[in-house]
């Protein structure tokens, strides 16, 4: 058996294609190793290309089976640290300590051994070891895992990938070797996770700790929603009634909703759209805090043939967080692999054989889970989780009503600009006004004194004068329409 290192392929010198056993000094060679593998895998619904490597001269290749579900979470669950959003929604995020934890395999008689098996969480390794991710930030001659002795007899058998799958979760270790964590604990670790996330409005009628429904009608196809209990870093579903011919990579756009019709229309209506939202999401809430969700099953892609995978990447100090997945289906989606994937007459399923890798426990699932028919995100109904009734809050005193609020002031420079200007031109106006009111006043208060003082002169005047003088005053004080001519009010007559 060949020692397992992390770097153990390189491409030989005639094609980087062909690989042979050595190292590099980079994750490359694995990366693109695991990749394929899993590819072939896939495509033939069986591990022959981990179990069949030895009769094949690439005993080597079996070293890329360096992880499983049950890795980290399983063997070092308390180095989780989870947290409670609230009663209501359970266990919404957490942190993973990593000073720690055994990044590979999972412990079976003091040897660390893969799940016989090439697939996404061995690509979340690699892709990890990369990228230097605690507790994968270790240096490339790090020893992995030791080779599972019970891998090849499984070459060319009738077992197929779901077979398997659920075999080693009932029974991870190989027969001559115990696993050291007994197989009741694991099982009472994974029913009190379930527990818990079933608690939660999201998952209140799953099956197994799955939830598919049918969430969002479409005019071309069908919107589906994927939830699983508690948080999951690494997720491979095995989907019924369902086959892509080509890669398909995560679309990050909001998940679709029925109050937003714009969200409900894929990119293509004639090609499946996978798309994911935090569970913060569907409470209306904004968290920017999480690590971000990825395609799982290669750099670019989440979905190849029957086999849905994503992983959450991120710093330390980011928490992981409870997602959902959403898949659209088209109605005019067509496959020559479609007819021999289906399953009961149903629309969807997730098969048995399906893995996650949670935060506090991993879990293979043992059952098939067809579509439920519910009211959340079904045709007519309100977007949004079920949501469990509140407790009754205490009766408040009456209080009188409040008067109506000031008019917040947030005006911007440009609409103060606006108003000073407005405001200028009312006060010169009211301005101008006033100073033509007060010179009318002053014209008029001038022109009755002058009249005054000119009676006053003339009454001033000799006791001769005073006759013809006043009646010169009362013409000049009386308002008529007669005739200029008459001897009253004529020139002449005051000549005479």
């Amino acid at each position: 058996m060949p020692e397992c290192l992390l770097d153990f392929a390189r491409g030989k010198a005639s094609s980087s294609d062909d690989l042979e056993q050595g190292s590099d000094g980079t994750l490359v060679a694995e990366f693109r190793l695991a990749e394929r593998m899993h590819r072939e895998n896939v495509a033939a619904n069986n591990y022959d290309s981990l179990s069949c490597a030895p009769s094949l001269g690439n005993a080597f290749h079996q070293c890329a089976d360096v992880a499983g579900a049950g890795t980290i979470s399983l063997d070092q669950a308390s180095l989780w640290s989870t947290d409670a959003e609230d009663l209501y929604y359970g266990t919404l995020s957490g942190y993973l300590d990593a000073s720690n934890a055994s990044p590979f395999g999972v412990g079976c008689a003091g040897d660390q051994v893969g799940d016989g098996a090439v697939n996404s969480f061995d690509i979340a390794v690699f892709a990890f070891a990369m990228f230097q991710r605690a507790p994968y930030n270790v240096p490339l001659s790090t020893p992995t895992v030791t080779l599972r002795s019970d891998q090849e007899a499984q070459c060319e058998s009738s077992k197929t990938r779901a077979d398997w799958q659920t075999a080693i979760g009932v029974s991870f270790c190989p027969s001559s070797r115990r696993q050291l964590s007994s197989s009741s604990e694991a099982e009472s670790r994974l029913q009190v996770s379930t527990a818990s996330s079933l608690d939660a409005p999201f998952l209140g009628n799953a099956s197994g700790g799955v939830l598919l429904e049918r969430w969002a009608p479409s005019d071309v196809g069908n919107w589906y929603r994927i939830g699983i209990g508690g948080i999951q870093t690494v997720t491979e579903l095995i989907l019924g009634n369902v086959w892509a011919d080509e890669a398909i990579g995560l679309v990050n756009k909001p998940y679709p909703r029925l109050s937003a019709p714009s969200t409900r229309v894929p990119a293509d209506p004639n090609r499946m759209e996978v798309r994911w939202a935090r569970r913060f999401e569907l409470l209306g809430r904004v968290e920017a805090r999480c690590q971000a969700i990825v395609n799982g099953v290669s750099g670019t892609a989440a979905l190849i043939g029957d086999t849905l995978s994503v992983r959450q990447e991120g710093a330390p100090t980011q928490p992981v967080c409870a997602f959902d997945l959403f898949l659209f289906i088209p109605s005019s989606m067509t496959s020559s692999r479609k007819s021999d994937q289906f399953v009961g007459d149903v629309e969807i399923q997730v098969l048995a054989g399906s893995s996650w890798r949670g935060a506090t426990s991993s879990a293979v699932l043992t059952r098939d889970v067809a579509v439920h028919t519910s009211e959340v995100g079904a045709i007519g109904a309100e977007i949004g989780p079920p949501m469990l009734p509140m407790p009754p809050s205490p009766p408040s005193l009456l209080r009188p009503p409040s008067p109506p609020p000031l008019a917040p002031v947030n005006a911007t420079s440009d609409t103060l600009e606006d108003q000073s200007t407005g405001d200028g031109s009312r006060t010169a106006g009211i301005a101008i006004i006033a100073s033509i009111c007060a010179l009318a006043v002053l014209v008029a208060f001038a022109f009755m004194r002058r009249l005054c003082n000119r009676k006053m002169a003339i009454l001033d005047q000799p006791s001769h004068m005073k006759a013809v003088t006043a009646e010169q005053v009362d013409a000049n004080f009386r308002i008529t329409s007669g005739d200029s001519s008459s001897n009253e009010s004529s020139p002449s007559a005051l000549r005479a």
